[in-house]
């Protein structure tokens, strides 16, 4: 009797052949392979030589572009185009800001005139009050100096009049007489003197108030200067 062979289908040498390739193939990845370790980080990417920021002086609406991405720029070249320029419901903006903006100026210019015209008059007043009290003073210093040379007059008819009577040439009741008209005379120059006093008051009181009127302008129109400006 001769040996025995079993025939195998062609698509079992397949299956085989193609098992051992994925098996080669992967005993190769784990020898020679690398794996890429994943990570999360934060922050923004930035081309390598860096970027810069553009500003424009004032807001406003983008008009004409004149560059695209991309493009290379050089000092002074004009990008974009700007309007400042804005539509409302009453109009365009920016003239209705301007107009508001000349009635502000139109209205603290007022409000500077006035106050320079109420300061002024004020000081007019107050200038007429110092005037008046002047007037008034100079003509009181002139009864206080003819007062006082009655109250000396008085003082020597007084002291005359003590001596005659110790003679014997005139009564007790004239001596006395004289001695009232001398205190009369004391009295008025008292009375007198304080009302020049209460003048003197008077006069730098009006003084400081006039001082303080011209600090309080000077404060104002610099605020209004400040407001203008």
């Amino acid at each position: 009797m001769g040996a025995i062979r079993l025939a195998q289908p062609i698509s079992g040498w397949l299956i085989a052949g193609v098992a051992a390739l994925v098996a080669i193939a992967l005993v190769s990845f784990v020898s020679l392979g690398a794996m890429t370790k994943k990570a999360r980080v934060t922050g923004i990417t930035i081309p390598i030589t860096g970027s810069i920021s553009i500003a424009a002086p004032s807001s406003g609406l983008l008009m004409h572009s004149h560059v695209k991405e991309g493009d290379i720029v050089h000092a002074g070249q004009i990008l974009f185009e700007l309007s400042n320029e804005r539509q409302g419901e009453k109009g365009e903006i920016t003239a209705l800001v301007a107009q508001q903006l000349a009635t502000r100026q139109q209205s603290l210019e007022s409000e500077q005139h006035l106050r320079r015209a109420q300061a002024l008059d004020k000081q007019q007043a107050l200038n007429l009050r110092l005037n008046n009290l002047n007037n008034e003073a100079a003509q009181l210093e002139q009864e206080i100096s003819l007062l006082q040379r009655r109250h000396l007059l008085a003082q020597d008819s007084v002291t005359k009049y003590q001596t005659l009577q110790n003679n014997g040439y005139v009564s007790a009741a004239q001596t006395q007489q004289k001695q009232e008209e001398l205190i009369d005379i004391a009295t008025r120059l008292s009375t007198l003197k304080r009302a020049s006093l209460q003048q003197q008051a008077s006069k730098l009181a009006i003084a400081a108030e006039l001082q303080q009127v011209a600090n309080n302008l000077a404060t104002d129109q610099v605020q209004l200067e400040r407001a203008l400006a």
